[in-house]
């Protein structure tokens, strides 16, 4: 079964110049999301990215 994740949009100049706002705010939000901007799944706790880029 496959998973849907809630879609996150971000402003790609101001995550390139600072990405840290945003991804606090997502992981308050939505720990996992489909940002479209960058094409990708992005996970944002530690632990998740720890475990999933390996």
């Amino acid at each position: 079964m496959m998973m849907r994740v809630p879609v996150y949009n971000i402003d790609p100049q101001e995550f390139w110049n600072d990405p840290y706002p945003e991804l606090k705010s997502m992981r308050a939000e939505c720990p996992v999301a489909y940002v479209p901007q960058l094409v990708a799944v992005l996970p944002t706790r530690r632990s998740d990215i720890f475990e999933n880029e390996k």
